[in-house]
């Protein structure tokens, strides 16, 4: 299951939350409220499935999948 940004240790929940406070409905958008997604960006296609969504876990994506959500955000 994948459930946060592994190089900064952020949890979706947490950045749902702070998508939801301040209105961020895009990855660029919520990064300039927290630091997040800066290095391997793998986090990327779940993020903007989670701002799309609301999901804050998932599991593991295919490479089709992650290709359709990277385009997303």
């Amino acid at each position: 299951m994948v459930n946060r940004c592994v190089c900064f240790k952020k949890r979706f929940v947490e950045l749902k939350k702070i998508a939801r406070r301040k209105k961020a409905n895009t990855f660029a958008e919520l990064q300039q409220y927290v630091v997040f997604g800066r290095n391997c960006q793998r986090c990327r296609p779940y993020v903007n499935k989670m701002l799309a969504t609301g999901e804050t876990v998932f599991d593991v994506m295919d490479e089709a999948e992650a290709a359709h959500w990277e385009k997303q955000g």
